[in-house]
């Protein structure tokens, strides 16, 4: 499971502008609609948090990891999202790294293709005018011996 991790965030609610100093605030996925399961918080070190976090009186929380990259916060009746950059960012990379080992492979196998389309052509000709050499006409067998035109 991927981590998220968040700075350090000013608790503030963006319609009120009121700061949630010293205040206790909880952390919960935004999935989580009626606030009722707060998320599993580890510090920076990988060291478990317990909720709800203390705001500091300047209402800023302390930095934190989880498993969810935009988050809901709750606290002295307010409520707001913050979202996981960096944790967005090293997923992106990711997903470009795998990407980029991808192509290789991939155009290994179009070139393999390739050479069993030209390879399977080759030996239809090489039929064509082994039988042709040999009877003098256009028609050849297939397995169940039945006679078909040869182009």
């Amino acid at each position: 499971m991927t981590d998220y991790p968040f700075d350090m965030q000013l608790v503030v609610d963006a319609v009120s502008l009121s700061v949630v100093a010293n205040g206790q605030v909880y952390i919960y996925d935004t999935a989580d609609t009626s606030s009722v399961s707060p998320l599993t918080l580890t510090d920076p070190n990988g060291l478990p948090i317990s909720q709800p976090l203390m705001s500091s009186n300047n209402g800023f929380i302390p930095a934190f990891i989880t498993t969810s990259p935009q988050v809901k916060w709750a606290g002295a009746g307010f409520s707001g999202f913050f979202d996981s950059y960096k944790g967005l960012r090293d997923e992106a990379i990711a997903a470009v790294t795998a990407a980029e080992a991808a192509i290789g492979p991939a155009q290994a196998a179009q070139v393999a293709s390739s050479d069993s389309a030209n390879s399977a052509a080759e030996s239809a000709a090489a039929a064509i005018a082994a039988a042709t050499a040999a009877g003098g006409s256009n028609i050849a067998l297939d397995t169940d011996g039945v006679p078909y035109f040869l182009a």
